[in-house]
């Protein structure tokens, strides 16, 4: 009489040590003696210990890349087009411990992903912590990015509301590519292009006219960032 090889579909692994069921016919593993019933498959698995790890190691990768990759590529396009990066900054830095941990999973030898999966998860992990933690020069990049690529458009709207009278600032607002300006203030003679924020303050933009270094750039700062050529990037409170 001819034996039927077992399927995949028949294979059982030990809940305990990951051991193949599929060639004993008792009611414990030969591996390890957990017991077993055959004809419960709730006493068995359907994937090996290890199997079943890297399957998890898998997914994990998949899903924490998706998921910290599509955070920080939304960090970026706020800041391109002129959002709070300080909202941005402390919306992602919960998740940087998180970022952490992908990189780690995706440096795992064992995990079964692929070299391309592996860069993908290390570079959104990158991405992230780039948005979300204040590194030297690097802070609020994907913002000075953009201030950087409109730099002609916005010394075009500095020079055109240079000498505009303050009254007739009130409610001027203003775009360069997809950089938009919600306001246009004056404080001791510097203009102000409001990147975000309402009247009671926000990021601005300041363009240093002609004061004397000694007197205050902007109003009310919490901080001051020096973008060269007689720019600043203030935060008004």
């Amino acid at each position: 009489m001819t034996s039927t090889a077992p399927t995949s579909a028949d294979l059982r692994f030990c809940i305990g040590c990951g051991y193949a069921l599929a060639s004993s016919r008792g009611s414990s593993c030969p591996e390890c003696g957990r017991a077993y019933d055959p004809a419960d498959p709730r006493t068995t698995a359907a994937t090996s210990r290890e199997r079943r790890f890297r399957e998890g190691l898998r997914r994990a990768t998949a899903t924490l890349t998706w998921g910290i990759g599509g955070v920080g590529c939304g960090a970026v396009l706020w800041g391109l087009t002129g959002g709070d990066s300080m909202f941005a900054m402390l919306a992602g830095l919960p998740l940087v411990p998180v970022a952490v941990i992908l990189i780690a999973i995706a440096a795992m030898p064992w995990n079964p992903v692929s070299m391309h999966r592996r860069l993908t998860a290390v570079a959104a992990s990158v991405l992230l912590i780039s948005t979300s933690l204040p590194l030297w020069r690097l802070d609020l990049w994907p913002l000075r990015l953009s201030i950087a690529l409109h730099h002609a458009g916005l010394e075009r709207i500095a020079a055109e509301y240079a000498t505009t009278e303050d009254e007739l600032l009130k409610d001027r607002t203003a775009r360069t590519g997809i950089l938009g300006i919600t306001g246009i203030r004056r404080f001791n003679g510097n203009l102000g292009l409001q990147l975000s924020g309402d009247r009671g303050g926000g990021v601005f933009l300041v363009k240093a006219m002609s004061s004397p270094a000694s007197r205050a750039i902007w109003m009310n700062t919490n901080w001051e960032i020096d973008l060269d050529d007689g720019w600043w990037l203030v935060y008004q409170d």
